[in-house]
């Protein structure tokens, strides 16, 4: 009797030992296609906690105060540095979401966009504006807060979070699951220039040289002698303009090289935004999590008359949703939280709806200020042009987690801009088949540009400038050559490796 009770005693020990693990494990991690995947929240997260990198400290603003406050100790979490809340209303005089920011060591404001699944949603009767559901996941998984795997609810977990190895990266995936993504705030920027926000910032050069003898807003330039000089990321500065697609690309990745101002190390992956990230920062803020549905407004500030070689300032709003360009003639002194009652900066009242949350705490930059280069190609790119303006991503015609290679028909045939455009219906994402109706015309939500890849205009540009009124936004694509210009800009993306 007595062994029989021992025997009885030593099942009911496994069987605990067995749920505690089973429990453990559930409440932990889960494996899933190789992935490890965090999938257990607090009861108060609601989305992934920013992966802080190297440098990095995390900030929260205060409305008409350009400083930002650093944090630390408690309130370092959601509630205090961030709330990533569904907005009431349109937003056209604001939002409540706030998304993280965080702040490197040069001064530059980094912004978090944490891994998501969508559905776009397209309602005939509002024309060309659709709407964008939104639901944040748990750690790498498919998941949401309930535990329900998403895509099984229709929805579709943004490529830009996703390992695209299996598919060869065609949407613009990464090289693994990822939690979220750092976007930079503002549009790259001139370093130590007077009146500027950036005025303090030391110019800092890379080890890059530029391949061209030519002049830009830091002076003469000479070639394989001058070198590139490190951007930052801040509002109230003269857009990094006046390099090439490739030097664009070339620059982003040089973001981490030892001895870096923004005090990344070699766990910091630095990059040139793709189309993929481009589209997972515009789908968040078309949501209920951003604007819900309301435009952007566009930054118009034009000192293309004021500073030799210069042409946008980045973090300005106009004073309607689709204001003109805003010229202007000199610049004397600091530059102003407003101009002519027609541009505002980013951290005043009207300034604020120039972001992807109608506050403070959004991206700015994404409607106006640079036409901006994206990390990407179409495959029949013209081979001298490929050459001369973006050598280093050209080299290998084939998709990376860096940049990607858009299919194409062959040359030759009739509107081969529309063809190529119907190429690309199976790519998903990047806020471009998905939101227009063709690839030639005014066919994008709001009624904004659309205009697909060729032969000799091979990549994108996304935004559309300062000077384009209403066809400019975060739906705007575009084509070109590749070469450099004085409205055109870009923004960068980390991702920890």
């Amino acid at each position: 009797m007595k062994k029989r009770s021992n025997i009885i005693l030593l099942i009911i020990l496994v069987i605990l030992s067995i749920c505690t693990t089973i429990v453990f494990v559930l409440d932990t991690k889960v494996k899933k296609d190789g992935q490890t995947n965090i999938i257990k929240w607090s009861d108060k997260e609601t989305v992934n906690r920013p992966d802080l990198l190297a440098g990095m400290s995390p900030v929260i603003f205060e409305q008409g105060k350009e400083e930002p406050t650093i944090l630390s100790g408690e309130n370092v979490e959601e509630g205090i540095w961030y709330e990533y809340l569904v907005q009431e209303g349109t937003t056209e005089n604001g939002g409540t979401s706030n998304w993280a920011n965080a702040m490197t060591e040069d001064g530059s404001l980094w912004v978090w966009i944490p891994r998501y699944a969508y559905k776009v949603e397209w309602d005939e009767k509002q024309g060309l504006i659709g709407k964008i559901d939104v639901v944040f996941l748990e750690g790498t998984s498919n998941c949401n807060k309930e535990g329900q795997d998403v895509t099984k609810l229709g929805y579709i977990v943004h490529p830009a979070f996703q390992n695209g190895k299996k598919t060869n990266y065609q949407n613009g995936e990464w090289d693994k699951e990822i939690t979220g993504i750092w976007i930079s705030k503002f549009e790259a920027g001139y370093a130590g220039q007077k009146y500027t926000a950036s005025e303090d910032v030391p110019i800092t050069n890379t080890n890059l040289v530029y391949e061209r003898n030519f002049k830009n807003l830091l002076g003469d330039v000479k070639e394989k002698e001058t070198h590139i000089t490190y951007p930052v990321f801040m509002g109230k500065t003269y857009s990094y303009n006046n390099i090439d697609v490739g030097e664009m690309y070339d620059l982003s990745q040089a973001l981490k090289e030892k001895g870096n101002p923004y005090g990344f190390d070699e766990k910091v992956d630095s990059h040139l935004l793709k189309n993929s990230e481009w589209g997972a920062v515009a789908y968040l803020a078309h949501s209920q999590y951003g604007r819900n549905g309301t435009k952007i407004t566009i930054n118009n500030m034009d000192i293309s008359k004021a500073i030799y070689a210069a042409g946008a300032v980045t973090g300005y709003g106009g004073n309607t949703v689709v204001a003109s360009a805003n010229s202007i003639d000199k610049i004397n002194s600091n530059l102003q939280d407003s101009y002519h009652e027609k541009s505002y900066a980013w951290y005043t009242e009207e300034g604020k709806l120039a972001s992807t949350t109608g506050n403070l705490y959004g991206i700015y930059d994404m409607n106006g200020a640079c036409s901006e280069y994206i990390a990407g190609y179409l495959e029949t790119i013209n081979e001298e042009k490929a050459t001369q303006y973006a050598k280093t991503m050209t080299q290998n015609r084939n998709s990376t987690k860096y940049y990607t290679v858009y299919k194409a028909v062959h040359n030759g045939e009739e509107d081969i801009i529309n063809k190529n455009y119907e190429v690309h219906q199976n790519i998903i994402g990047d806020a471009i088949i998905e939101t227009s109706k063709m690839g030639h015309g005014y066919t994008s939500w709001f009624g904004e540009t659309s205009l697909y890849l060729k032969e000799e205009d091979a990549f994108f540009l996304r935004s559309g400038a300062y000077d384009r009124v209403n066809y400019s936004g975060i739906f705007d694509f575009t084509n070109h050559s590749g070469h450099s210009f004085g409205s055109y800009g870009f923004h960068c993306a980390l991702i920890k490796e």
